[in-house]
């Protein structure tokens, strides 16, 4: 708990400590306290002291978390109209780029970067930078190929993206199947295709199959069938055993 006493004393020097006359270290061993408890009265206080940094012989203004937000905003404008960068801001408040990326990130405020879009020269913002400044802005970027397909069944047109897209290309070129079914359809034909129930061959429990595709499987020798639960837990025994390898 802090002493009311040992803080009034602290902050009687609260001039020489932000003048860098007398350093922390000084004032600690004049009132018989630790170095840390002063630094945490000071906070408390807000008492920007100086402290001497290992290997440097300037003194370095220390201010408190509140009083660098509060710069960090008077220079919103500057920032998010590119004026300034965030070097800049850090050199003239005293604080390094990172620490003010940090003070941006936490208070929403999105600064221009000195980069730009390598496709119509707009400069980056923060949340659209890339480590080799390659990075094209947002609406830059490729947008998402897609393909217009036509049902087979019910003759409405649909629209496929990803994988899909990629499967049904395939498909049509390598595999010769002209044909396709919208999700709607699709979801219709797999509800009529029979069922059949078997145990999961780990722990026993129910397991909903298609018959087909279980006949052909069992004709092939493929291993099961295997529940969702014990899929997900030889999958993870599996990475473990090859992390284990890879430690050994």
């Amino acid at each position: 708990m802090r002493s009311p006493i040992l803080a009034n004393a602290i902050a009687t020097y609260r001039e020489q400590l932000e003048a860098g006359v007398l350093l922390p270290r000084e004032v600690a061993e004049a009132l018989g306290v630790n170095t840390s408890y002063l630094q945490e009265v000071c906070r408390e206080e807000g008492i920007a002291y100086k402290r001497l940094k290992r290997g440097r012989s300037v003194g370095t203004q220390v201010q408190s978390g509140h009083f660098m937000r509060r710069q960090v905003e008077l220079y919103r404008t500057q920032l998010e109209s590119g004026e300034l960068t965030m070097t800049a801001v850090g050199q003239a408040i005293g604080v390094s780029r990172e620490y003010i990326r940090q003070l941006c990130k936490a208070r929403g405020i999105k600064p221009l970067l000195p980069k730009h879009c390598i496709k119509c020269g707009t400069p980056l913002r923060l949340e659209e930078r890339h480590k080799n400044g390659a990075e094209p802005c947002t609406a830059c970027k490729p947008k998402q190929k897609l393909l217009l397909a036509f049902c087979a069944e019910c003759k409405k047109p649909y629209v496929l993206s990803g994988k899909a897209r990629s499967r049904h290309r395939r498909n049509h070129k390598v595999h010769g199947i002209r044909t396709s079914r919208c999700p709607d359809c699709l979801a219709e034909a797999r509800a009529r295709w029979p069922r059949i129930t078997v145990q999961c061959m780990d722990c026993g429990a129910d397991v909903q199959r298609m018959e087909a595709a279980y006949r052909q499987g069992q004709q092939k020798g493929v291993r099961g069938p295997v529940c969702s639960e014990c899929r997900v837990k030889r999958i993870k025994q599996g990475w473990i055993a090859k992390r284990q390898a890879v430690m050994a």
